[in-house]
């Protein structure tokens, strides 16, 4: 191939330009090599018109298993670096809006004040999820779970108890859970006791006493009442 074509070549390639403060800061940011030159795919896919590129097309581009670059896919979203939302044809597509916020924030910050918070979610809230579920938890799932505090409000303390509760329920997806906290937070549940009120008066709701359990209640409290000791009162 002569210098000529290269050059075609390159051309054809194209370039990529990205703002000089990511490539300076991005550590402050909390990302590490790998997930920065990860980032950076995604941008150029998108870029591109590859809103929405995948982990097995980017990790031929990376030192890295398929995977490996799943993980940092997931841990980008996770950090709130980037997101997933939908296009006018309701297909997903990458958003670097975090990512702009985010260097805003870094720009208007001084460098010895500077905190990075990726997330109001406690670090092992993610962990939890995923050995829930026993599979490592997809970008679009990461984006829900984050969304579930940082646009509902809704306290780790309770997602986690509405984990319990779709597991207690046989029902381990995230549109059952989405639905639980959905329900507690119209009815006003904001607490862990409250929340296993609320979910134990429906389940006896759904699930009636037999009329053997029924008898055998019944037949309990009689004994109740039978031994009941009225020297102490």
């Amino acid at each position: 191939m002569n210098s000529h074509q290269l050059m075609n070549e390159w051309m054809i390639a194209g370039n990529l330009t990205i703002p000089s403060i990511l490539l300076k800061s991005y550590t402050k940011l909390g990302l590490s090599n790998a997930e920065f030159i990860c980032l950076l795919n995604i941008y150029e896919a998108s870029e591109k018109g590859e809103r929405f590129v995948s982990p097995e097309k980017v990790h031929t581009y990376m030192d890295c298993t398929q995977q490996e670059c799943a993980h940092l896919f997931r841990s980008l979203v996770h950090k709130q670096v980037i997101g997933i939302e939908k296009n006018r044809d309701s297909n997903n597509v990458f958003s670097f809006s975090p990512l702009w916020k985010k260097l805003t924030m870094l720009i208007q910050e001084p460098e010895n004040k500077y905190k990075e918070h990726p997330s109001k979610l406690e670090p092992n809230i993610y962990t939890i999820f995923e050995q829930e579920f026993g599979r490592p938890l997809s970008p679009i799932e990461c984006e829900t779970l984050s969304s579930w505090i940082d646009q509902d409000y809704h306290p780790s303390d309770i997602i986690k108890q509405a984990l319990r509760e779709a597991i207690i329920s046989g029902k381990v997806n995230f549109r059952y859970i989405d639905r639980i906290l959905f329900d507690w937070k119209k009815n006003g549940i904001q607490t862990i006791e409250a929340a296993k009120q609320h979910s134990q008066r429906f389940r006896t709701h759904q699930n009636p006493p037999t009329k053997t359990e029924e008898k055998q209640q019944k037949q309990q409290k009689r004994k109740t009442m039978a031994f009941y000791n009225w020297l102490e009162e």
